[in-house]
């Protein structure tokens, strides 16, 4: 009599585990970090103002004794603008697929909706960073402009060039320069954080900080302009000046804010037959402060 073995049995059950891990990358530093405001219309409208240049002779430092008040200039704050996208992320269930008891989920419809809110984020990091500026009209979808479409002050298109400490420190130099503001965080990929971490002048550490996007040490470089924080970001390579070239943003984070229209929620859309669908859908646009605190550069041999 043949012995009842497990090799070929289909009345066994799989050994699946009851807890879904999902791998896919989902760092969101910008979306997340940012300061958040408020925007009242598809086109978003802000100030920006600055104070006068300090002249470098002390003739208009000084004042005759008895002397009359003149009729100084003034400058008035000039107006940014940028326009509000909207994202949305669809998702679908069947009426079956809800029924059925699955392992990993009480129900299927709540968890592809919890799903759908992180590629939500994932679309809004992706805009922050690489997002063109457009009107948009009845067929063409509205775009908010991201930081590399904002930053023009100080701005390398193309270096072709390999990215190095003393060029990242003329950088912190130039944005002191151009605001008196000095930078607080870099973004890079990992080919420009491996070159960066192998910079020594700047004493590059971990240490603790302050930051609800970290859970314990972060790397930060000491400059002569202060400490910056060095972040891996995924998506601020997926625009490129060249093939085989990488990107960099030096920021300075409170010049930055994310300025909704509409707060992303989930809307159930009507049944059209046996499932249940809906979408994850939001409004919301980059609020640039002051671009002038910030520099962005594309095009380094040695991140690609």
């Amino acid at each position: 009599m043949a012995a009842s073995l497990t090799y070929n049995n289909p009345s066994l059950r799989e050994d699946l585990l009851d807890i879904i891990t999902n791998l896919s990358p989902t760092e969101n530093q910008l979306s997340t970090g940012l300061s958040k405001s408020k925007s009242n219309s598809s086109v978003h409208v802000w100030l920006v103002d600055s104070y006068d240049a300090v002249t470098t002779t002390s003739a208009d430092k000084i004042t005759v004794e008895g002397a009359d008040y003149g009729a100084g200039d003034v400058t008035n704050p000039t107006r940014k603008t940028n326009y509000t996208q909207i994202i949305r992320q669809d998702w679908k269930v069947s009426g079956t697929e809800q029924a059925t008891v699955h392992a990993g989920m009480q129900s299927p419809k709540a968890y592809h909706m919890a799903k759908a809110m992180v590629h939500w984020k994932d679309k809004l990091e992706w805009s922050i960073v690489n997002g063109v500026a457009a009107a948009g009209n009845a067929s063409t979808a509205r775009e908010m402009g991201g930081i590399f479409d904002q930053v023009t002050t100080n701005k390398v298109a193309n270096a072709a060039a390999n990215f190095d400490e003393t060029l990242m420190n003329d950088y912190f130099a130039q944005v002191w320069g151009t605001s008196a503001k000095a930078p607080d965080a870099v973004y890079v990929k990992a080919l420009g954080k491996r070159v960066i971490s192998g910079f020594t002048a700047g004493s590059t550490k971990f240490t603790q900080v302050n930051d609800k996007r970290l859970i314990n040490t972060v790397d930060v470089y000491e400059s002569d302009f202060g400490v910056v924080k060095l972040f891996l970001h995924r998506f601020i390579d997926d625009v490129l000046a060249a093939a085989s070239t990488g990107n960099i943003m030096i920021l300075r984070e409170d010049t930055w804010a994310i300025a909704n229209l509409r707060e992303p929620n989930n809307f159930d859309a009507p049944k059209g037959g046996d499932y249940e669908k809906g979408a994850i859908l939001g409004e919301t646009t980059l609020e640039g402060r002051y671009e002038k605190a910030n520099f962005v550069g594309k095009g380094y041999l040695n991140f690609g």
